[in-house]
């Protein structure tokens, strides 16, 4: 029921807040189904729960697009505006194109070499992985990876222990992939990588066990 959905929602921003992350309601397209959820940050690293009104279960996903992290300047935008003879542009649509155009000329063995990393760190996960392309329809050009798993809030056993475990969970999972990345993609070098608290590194050394 529409009542029980948003009220789930406003529990697990409660366990959210009192855990000190970071909240925001969100809307996703999942296939054709609009979707509603929350993009939740901590440790500067994004997570997002949705789900929708007829579930009983909500989505985690942990997404890490390279694309995402290629380094734009404001010059090199407004550059490429110049380009275009004053015709009239989105900015923002112009960063996203300038960042396909540098993750398409990511030397070829390089993007091998980084995603032969990130399939051996994927095999000591417990959760489910997607390897992603570039958003482009019918694109091959390898672009990360979703790390996912499912939240039971309608559980008699779900609070603040379950949903943070959960983040735990896919956070440990899914930053120790996005390092190997930024550290066999030289392009991503001048950005930190993604980083794990203490609790978290301590919920991902055990999957090596």
């Amino acid at each position: 029921m529409p009542g029980e959905f948003y009220d789930t929602l406003g529990e697990i921003s409660g366990y959210a807040m009192e855990l000190g992350d970071s909240i925001r309601d969100t809307q996703l397209t999942i296939g054709d189904a609009l979707v509603h959820g929350l993009e939740i940050e901590r440790n500067g690293n994004v997570i997002l729960i949705y789900g929708t009104e007829s579930d009983r279960t909500f989505r985690v996903d942990y997404r890490f697009r390279i694309s995402n992290h290629l380094p734009v300047s404001d010059e090199e935008v407004q550059e490429h505006a110049d380009g275009l003879g004053g015709i009239d542009v989105d900015l923002n649509q112009l960063r996203a194109t300038i960042r396909k155009q540098k993750l398409e000329r990511i030397d070829e063995s390089e993007r091998e070499d980084a995603f032969a990393s990130a399939r051996t760190e994927a095999e000591q996960i417990k959760t489910g992985i997607q390897w992603l392309t570039y958003d482009d329809e019918g694109s091959d050009l390898w672009d990360g990876f979703v790390i996912q798993t499912r939240l039971y809030p309608y559980s008699s056993d779900f609070g603040i222990k379950r949903y943070n475990e959960t983040m735990k969970q896919v956070v440990g999972d899914g930053v120790p992939i996005a390092s190997v990345i930024f550290d066999s993609l030289d392009v991503l070098g001048q950005e930190q990588a993604p980083e794990l608290s203490e609790a978290e590194q301590g919920s991902h050394s055990r999957t090596y066990q």
